[in-house]
């Protein structure tokens, strides 16, 4: 992705951990387009009390550390301009509108806390917390943008064994 004149140049894949480079390829980040960053931001750290790894001078790209993966944003405005050859162009992130085709998937032992500490910060209730047929304890709410997030307990005792053939 890059930016206009002055603008940030959000990071890339390029990290050396693509194939061919003899190592792995790893999902590293998510990037979500939003309306008003700062206010973004401020949710995702009030809600889910995620630190803020970096956030540009312009304040149009910031991301926070979320684990393993970096959970990232970009201002309407640059990502306009990163991606404005992307043909049929994408759908804007809004409250007013269907969310988009995905969740955040948030996985804690304490599901009622976290479920309350985003609500507090200004997430709105999609589905409450409930037990699915396989036990997990899970809810969605809906971020400042639209976005889906899904609190729930982790899906898999870690102490099981992994799947095996992965279905290829």
């Amino acid at each position: 992705m890059t930016a206009s004149a002055g603008g940030p140049s959000p990071p890339t894949a390029g990290d050396g951990t693509a194939s061919g480079t003899g190592s792995a390829l790893r999902f590293a980040f998510v990037v979500l387009y939003v309306a008003d960053l700062p206010g973004t931001l401020a949710f995702y750290q009030d809600a889910f009390d995620l630190p803020a790894r970096f956030v540009h001078p312009s304040g149009q790209y910031a991301e926070l550390d979320a684990g393993t993966v970096t959970l990232a944003f970009t201002q309407d405005e640059l990502s306009a301009t990163a991606l404005a050859d992307l043909p049929g162009g994408y759908r804007l992130n809004r409250p007013d509108q269907p969310p988009p085709g995905l969740d955040l998937a948030f996985a804690t032992d304490d599901v009622d806390a976290a479920w309350a500490r985003a609500i507090d910060a200004g997430a709105r209730v999609v589905t409450p917390v409930v037990v699915k047929p396989w036990g997990q304890r899970v809810g969605y709410l809906r971020d400042l943008n639209g976005v889906l997030v899904e609190i729930g307990t982790p899906l898999h005792d870690r102490a099981d064994p992994p799947v095996q053939g992965g279905g290829r």
